[in-house]
């Protein structure tokens, strides 16, 4: 029997995480009411893969493990009687995981800081316009974040063993191969042969995995395992590894483009811009010089601790690479916001302590009010995507075999891979991909394209969108057809009649 004065002793080991069971619960909570609508084209390549594509493409090269597991979540789910869609399945695995890494998180910085000043700090991440995004939508980022806290973790305790630790980081690059550029922290963790035995862990769990896969299913060349291994997916074979698509080498406009990226990450601006947007940069960029200059500080005095030392390689080496790939990218930002939030609270604690707690406590607020007026509670409402409501409703509308002619950005158009997940049964053609690749300069392919749908007895409808002026002068010029090309095309037609969809939208029947 257990003593009776062991009970005590055993709550009370309990109760610390009593905040953060409750962080769990209702970060759950938020991320379930405020679920996206707003899928992106990445989201619809990766569920369309999973449902329709071969056990090669659940391994996504930019993060391994997320899609593969999700598949499996979704194939477990089917065989249970889950009639639904993979992308809803996706996403309710992403409340959890988003919830449970701010929970983590918490405990991670409660060792550290304090239980007040964790609870400023994991509530900041969780409602930081990033991984609020990845925590309610589909892609596989709730993942990427969780283990970034996992990996801060573990650069704030003492060092154990390096090789396990390097097990630790290799696994971390399976949700994320951006975290090999974390593997110089940790390096410096280490001396002599520990050095060589963190190595060896971080090449077994994160290099071999990735080996064998490019091995066993683009195995053709080097440069095909190469170009599956660092290009992003869903990109033609054309497209070389150093492609202007996924580089920029422009310093200049590099630093304005990564800086503002790494402030939205944080904040959302508002449409359209307005002072707001200003403020809410300046603001942040005082923060970030700060912190850099609290840094300086520290170490020319020599007392830079050797975690601290080592989050700021972190930032720095991963920020150096971000800087020249794709310096826009808002999402890569969540491999560092945990390592930056450590980081704002260590400098905090430097301060004098009257009146910072509040303001640590108003900022994810702040934060949160903003981020979800502007963007996550609009964005959970089905009615405010166009591109999803369109596509239920012309799904429904059309029949197999007819086609739609749109106009969207190119062949990557959102549009096509939504229609291609909601509305398989249609045909649907993406204009100005269509008539730039195709149809100059006398639209034959899209006369072609007509007859063969009257032939097989279909129906051909437009987008409403391209009978406007605007859009066709737009069209015709990236296309380089002559003016009014497009417009005399679209009046061959004998009847155009208009069909009206929710809200303002329409599309146009065409009788051929």
């Amino acid at each position: 029997m257990t003593p009776p004065s062991s009970r005590p002793r055993a709550d009370e080991r309990l109760r610390p995480l009593l905040p953060a069971v409750l962080l769990l619960i209702l970060f759950w909570l938020l991320y379930r009411h405020t679920a996206t609508w707003a899928f992106s084209y990445d989201e619809f390549c990766d569920v369309l893969d999973i449902e329709f594509g071969p056990l090669k493409n659940w391994f996504h090269p930019n993060h391994l493990l997320p899609n593969f597991l999700g598949g499996l979540a979704f194939s477990a789910m089917r065989r249970l009687g889950y009639a639904g869609r993979s992308i809803f399945v996706l996403q309710r695995i992403n409340f959890f995981l988003g919830s449970l890494a701010v929970a983590v998180f918490y405990e991670i910085l409660r060792g550290k800081f304090g239980s007040q000043r964790a609870l400023c700090g994991a509530a900041l991440f969780g409602l930081s316009q990033a991984f609020w995004r990845g925590s309610v939508d589909a892609n596989g980022y709730a993942w990427a974040g969780l283990a970034a806290c996992l990996l801060v973790g573990l650069l704030l305790r003492e060092p154990a063993a390096p090789f396990l630790e390097g097990l630790a980081l290799g696994i971390a690059i399976l949700f994320h191969e951006m975290f090999v550029f974390t593997v110089p922290a940790f390096f410096l963790r280490w001396r002599g042969g520990n050095r060589l035995r963190y190595l060896a862990g971080v090449l077994l769990a994160g290099g071999v995995p990735y080996l064998g896969l490019a091995v066993g299913f683009h195995g053709g060349s080097v440069h095909d395992m190469l170009f599956w291994l660092l290009a992003p997916a869903g990109y033609g074979p054309r497209n070389s590894i150093g492609s202007g698509s996924f580089w920029s080498l422009r310093p200049l406009a590099n630093i304005v483009t990564s800086g503002h990226a790494l402030i939205d990450s944080l904040t959302a601006p508002t449409e359209p811009a307005s002072w707001l947007n200003g403020a809410r940069s300046l603001v942040w960029a005082l923060v970030l010089l700060g912190l850099a200059g609290v840094a300086l500080r520290r170490w020319k005095k020599g007392s830079l601790e050797t975690s601290a030392r080592n989050l700021w390689v972190w930032i720095l080496t991963m920020s150096f690479f971000q800087f020249f790939w794709q310096p826009a990218g808002m999402r890569f930002k969540i491999l560092l916001l945990p390592a930056l939030i450590v980081l704002m609270l260590d400098a905090a604690q430097s301060l004098p302590s009257n009146g910072i707690l509040a303001g640590l406590a108003l900022l994810p607020i702040l934060v949160g009010i903003n981020n979800a007026n502007i963007v996550f509670i609009p964005e959970s409402h089905i009615e405010n995507n166009t591109d999803l409501v369109r596509t239920i409703w012309v799904g429904r509308t059309l029949s197999p075999g007819d086609c739609f002619l749109f106009s969207g950005e190119d062949s990557r158009s959102i549009t096509n891979v939504c229609l291609a997940y909601f509305a398989p049964h249609l045909s649907g053609r993406s204009m100005k991909g269509f008539l730039a690749s195709d149809l100059h300069p006398d639209l034959n392919a899209l006369t072609s394209l007509a007859r063969e749908a009257r032939a097989g007895g279909h129906r051909l409808f437009f987008d409403a969108d391209l009978l406007s002026p605007e859009s066709q002068k737009t069209l015709e010029d990236r296309a380089q057809l002559p003016p009014g090309r497009l417009r005399a095309w679209l009046a061959g037609f004998h009847r155009l009649k208009t069909l009206d969809g929710p809200g303002s939208y329409r599309i146009i029947q065409a009788e051929i």
